[in-house]
């Protein structure tokens, strides 16, 4: 129904990932969904949330969070995690990625960028294909960096299943 993605870089090596959302059962009982998550850095990695009851495991890359809900047919939850990074060898790229598997009312992508006090615009590019070369991505937004808050922020409303978005900017 609901998601909300924000990426707090503090510095060029630590940063939080913390996730937002509000999600309906389509299934007669569900009773944990796994989230996965891209991780272009390498070095330390943990996961939390508001009660604590989240499991997390790292492989090349990917960050899996597995987050009980034991919720059954049309209830909604309540969900938040947050990944807290460190980056020892600088490799985390620009970038906040997100993809729906269902309709969602609402997606704010949100990069808070503390160490820089100027930056160009962040582009936001969608696909409903697999495919990660840039020809099969289409512009269409581009966000100006808020030097109040050191952030780019955008919502989508009525975002269709399958669709992926990427907010980029320059490092």
């Amino acid at each position: 129904i609901f998601v909300h993605a924000r990426w707090d870089l503090f510095d060029e090596k630590h940063a939080s990932y913390e996730v937002q959302r509000v999600i309906k059962a389509k299934k007669i009982f569900i009773g944990s969904i796994i989230f996965n998550h891209g991780w272009s850095g390498r070095g330390d990695v943990r996961v939390s949330s508001i009660d604590n009851k989240v499991d997390k495991s790292c492989d090349k890359g990917e960050i899996k969070v597995k987050y009980p809900t034991n919720i059954m047919l049309n209830e909604t939850r309540a969900i938040q995690y947050r990944i807290d990074t460190v980056d020892a060898d600088g490799h985390q790229k620009p970038y906040l990625y997100w993809s729906s598997n269902g309709y969602t009312d609402m997606v704010v992508l949100e990069a808070i960028i503390r160490y820089k006090d100027e930056m160009e615009d962040a582009i936001i590019t969608t696909s409903f294909t697999d495919k990660s070369d840039e020809g099969s991505w289409e512009e269409i937004a581009r966000i100006p960096f808020d030097k109040t808050t050191h952030s780019f922020k955008y919502t989508k409303k009525g975002v269709p299943s399958g669709i992926k978005l990427w907010m980029k900017w320059k490092a």
